[in-house]
């Protein structure tokens, strides 16, 4: 069965579950608890976007490659660093327990 207003409908190529909306007929997936849940990009973009923060490019240079906002990259960088603390067992082992500084000349955010 569904949740609320929403039903199940199949599965995509990918095996994610779908679901449809019984007022609108809207079609949509949620992936709950992953980076990319409620996203409106690509995932494939949300990747390249980190990946290219992980080779050390600037939010500005992604924003003027990419022309995306330098905020959201920043907030794709809170997403994915929200979902790695989650993955990180308890208790966090002592080398991990102080926060490492942020790199603010290079992530403003």
């Amino acid at each position: 069965g569904g949740k609320g207003n929403s039903s199940k409908n199949g599965k995509t190529d990918k095996g994610v579950q779908p679901y449809r909306c019984r007022t609108c007929k809207h079609t949509f997936t949620e992936p709950k608890g992953t980076l990319f849940y409620r996203c409106r990009h690509k995932e494939e973009t949300i990747v390249e976007w980190l990946a290219m923060v992980g080779d050390r490019t600037s939010l500005a240079a992604i924003h003027r490659i990419k022309g995306v906002k330098e905020e959201t990259v920043c907030t794709w960088l809170e997403r994915a660093a929200s979902c790695v603390i989650r993955t990180i067992p308890e208790p966090m082992p002592e080398r991990f327990a102080t926060p490492a500084p942020r790199m603010r000349s290079h992530l403003p955010c």
